[in-house]
């Protein structure tokens, strides 16, 4: 079940852990299409949004330094899976997205930034 800890403190300068020799787990990385071309068809489909447009570039980058820390993102998944859970709304998608923030904190990606989660389904080959 969810739980509530405490979030860690946010550090000075991080670098983004690496995940070697791990192939692609995204299907743009399987099909072999730039980030920057599926960023722009999203942009101009219904998935986009302001928080895509700040952040599209850092994405690109695979840059993931903190804003709002996987962790912090996990725990406030957990407060919002507990609540629905108690009202017995459907919770199949709040908790597929909790358990994906669970394996980006485990492979030490919890105090990247939330797009962070691109390194764990994509890591960066340095080729991009």
């Amino acid at each position: 079940m969810p739980g509530r800890g405490r979030a860690r403190q946010r550090p000075q300068a991080p670098e983004q852990p690496r995940r070697p020799d791990q192939s692609s787990r995204s299907v743009r990385g399987r099909l072999g299409v730039p980030r920057e071309t599926v960023g722009e068809v999203v942009a101009k489909s219904s998935g986009a949004s302001f928080i895509l447009e700040r952040k599209l570039p850092a994405l690109v980058k695979h840059d993931c330094r903190p804003g709002f820390f996987v962790d912090l993102a996990r725990k406030d998944l957990g407060v919002a899976l507990e609540l629905a859970e108690s009202v017995g709304a459907r919770t199949a998608l709040v908790r597929e997205a909790w358990k994906l923030y669970g394996e980006a904190s485990a492979a030490g990606f919890g105090t990247l930034d939330s797009s962070g989660l691109l390194s764990l389904l994509e890591p960066s080959t340095g080729k991009e």
